[in-house]
């Protein structure tokens, strides 16, 4: 019982919350990662309880999120969860059901709060649900290979909705999982209605060591110091030095060690996944939203080589570099692109 003793440090610490933030749904409302984020980390002190940010998508209103920290909550250390979603990974940004359901794929980290703003700009025409990755909760590596975990989230989106017409997208790495579980649907004469890429090539996977991509993504432009030596180093070894680099450190904005090594594993089984795929032809629509920089990085291919696989692409390119176009203020035209290659909007507005 939420009046009990034993609840009410958890029950007074949500409304706590709710007041400090002045919202109704935490999931709906929240803006920004930085503000979820030590809420999260607060939480580990309450009970011992583990609350992690998909909990703070999924259970959106503070009655629900009690509920799941009273009965349902994951235990830190060595207490096992008591309770096994089987839709753990869906992570869903709105609550009208009276919106069709638009399946968004995390990207390479793993985790969908980065498509917070995106998923206001189209809850006109969708219901927004964020697949995140179940490596977010588990140790990786957990899946042999994409295809695997593309049919994982199928599954999953299918125990939310069991049929066609379906909706599907994805950023980055997410818009290649996307791809492939529309693959896995149409396999099954399911109706892909919607299928969106937003900024992730089909072009063959460019980096020779899997090492050298995770050091790209890190560093980005910046000289990795004793990049020779790091990729000489043995996995424990390599995580151990990422850490004690103060780019890294920045990136994550000093967080705990231990979340930030979480992060890299994920990321790294992540590329690990990517740099085995090999992509098949695709007979279907598909449309491809890509920033400006990619475009012109990829020598100014709007469709980033998706037309040799697709039957059918459109290619559309917005103001931005891979990170901007998805956050205010340049997130505004990206949103509009979709409504309007959305094959509902017509059905929605007769």
């Amino acid at each position: 019982m939420l009046g009990s003793k034993g609840s009410c440090t958890t029950w007074e610490k949500l409304r706590q919350y709710n007041n400090l933030l002045n919202i109704r749904y935490l999931g709906q409302y929240i803006s920004q990662f930085r503000r979820l984020h030590p809420i999260a980390i607060d939480f580990n002190l309450v009970k011992g309880w583990h609350l992690s940010l998909k909990q703070l998508f999924q259970y959106q209103t503070i009655a629900e999120l009690s509920h799941f920290l009273q009965y349902g909550g994951e235990r830190t250390a060595n207490q096992p969860s008591k309770v096994r979603n089987p839709l753990r990974c869906l992570v869903p940004f709105s609550v009208d059901h009276r919106k069709i359901p638009f399946f968004c794929v995390h990207p390479i980290t793993g985790h969908v709060h980065s498509y917070y703003e995106l998923a206001q700009k189209i809850q006109t025409k969708y219901r927004f649900i964020g697949i995140q990755s179940p490596m977010v909760d588990i140790d990786p590596p957990f899946f042999n290979n994409l295809e695997t975990l593309a049919q994982h989230y199928v599954e999953a989106v299918q125990a939310e909705q069991s049929h066609g017409p379906y909706h599907l997208g994805g950023w980055s790495l997410g818009g290649l999982i996307a791809y492939e579980m529309a693959q896995i649907l149409k396999k099954q004469k399911e109706e892909v209605q919607c299928l969106i890429i937003m900024d992730k090539d089909a072009y063959p996977y460019p980096f020779v060591h899997q090492d050298e991509h995770l050091l790209t993504y890190l560093f980005e432009e910046e000289e990795v110091p004793q990049e020779e030596s790091f990729l000489q180093m043995n996995s424990t070894d390599q995580l151990n030095w990422l850490l004690s680099q103060h780019q890294v450190k920045e990136r994550y904005n000093n967080n705990d060690p231990g979340w930030i090594k979480q992060h890299l594993e994920i990321i790294r089984d992540h590329i690990r996944l990517m740099s085995k795929h090999i992509l098949q032809p695709y007979e279907g629509h598909l449309t491809v939203i890509s920033s400006e920089d990619t475009a012109n990085k990829t020598g100014n291919d709007p469709a980033l080589g998706w037309r040799k696989l697709a039957k059918s692409v459109r290619a559309i390119t917005v103001p931005g570099n891979h990170d901007s176009f998805i956050q205010e203020p340049l997130v505004e035209r990206l949103a509009s692109e979709i409504l309007q290659n959305s094959p509902i909007i017509n059905e929605v507005n007769t």
